[in-house]
């Protein structure tokens, strides 16, 4: 049995469902893995943790690996999310309905380095370099509702539905995409070092095929993957009144 680890982008939840599957469900250990999958550390992102050898693989997005220190030292083994799962919630109220109106806004973003999309999304709108204010922020919607910021970078399967129970209407917001610009990105993937691909050619194919066995068992029964992610996710990071309406809403697309 390898023991592997395999760093997070956050918490355990459904976005990770099916690394968490080929962990617990014996997809892992079938191949003479033992796969510990790690949360996130806020000091360390997965890419660096890959680079400085804290991991041995990576669930990140092509942007982290493009703004890592050593992109040429790195190489993205599956795409998960194979199409930008982002959108840039904004107040209408703020003039904002178009990407083009982001000029001269504040704009809530993940810390990590997580926003070559949007930056790209804004340039091929023709906004100026620079004219928007970029602010990294662990809770982008809170920062959105509170008036901290114009707009801010979400996921259509998480940070939309947060918005939607914060504010009254979520009509009062624009959901701006980098597809209607030409500028999506692919989001989340399995990314390890070159050398380390190359020095462990079998485990890693043992790993890649593990995740993908937990990803199918996860489309084909979501409930059984949200089920087996809550059940590894930290006791203060589940709130029992959420969870019990995210079946429904992780199904939905805004």
């Amino acid at each position: 049995m390898t023991h592997v680890r395999l760093r997070l982008l956050w918490h355990p939840q459904p976005q990770f469902a099916g690394y968490h599957l080929a962990q617990h469900d014996g997809f892992a250990a079938a191949r003479e893995v033992e796969l510990d999958c790690l949360p996130l550390d806020f000091s360390v992102g997965p890419i660096a943790a890959v680079l400085d050898g804290a991991a041995d693989f990576a669930v990140a997005s092509p942007a982290h690996m493009l703004e890592s220190r050593a992109p040429q030292d790195l190489v993205m083994l599956l795409a998960i999310q194979q199409a930008s799962s982002l959108v840039y919630g904004a107040r209408r109220s703020a003039g904002i309905t178009d990407a083009r109106d982001l000029a001269g806004k504040r704009i809530a973003v993940w810390p990590g380095g997580e926003d070559l999309e949007l930056r790209w999304m804004l340039h091929r709108a023709g906004v100026p370099a620079g004219s928007a204010t970029l602010v990294p922020v662990a809770d982008t919607v809170a920062a959105l509702a509170s008036g901290e910021t114009d707009a801010a970078q979400m996921t259509t399967y998480h940070e939309v539905f947060e918005l939607e129970a914060a504010v009254p209407s979520l009509d009062a917001f624009a959901l701006l995409a980098a597809a209607d610009r030409d500028a999506a990105l692919l989001k989340d993937g399995l990314f390890a070092r070159r050398d380390f691909v190359a020095a462990h050619p079998a485990l890693t194919q043992r790993v890649i095929d593990a995740v993908l066995e937990g990803w199918t068992l996860a489309f084909a029964d979501p409930e059984v993957a949200l089920a087996r992610t809550l059940a590894g996710a930290p006791a203060d990071f589940v709130d029992p009144s959420f969870w019990e309406a995210a079946p429904p809403a992780f199904r939905r697309r805004p």
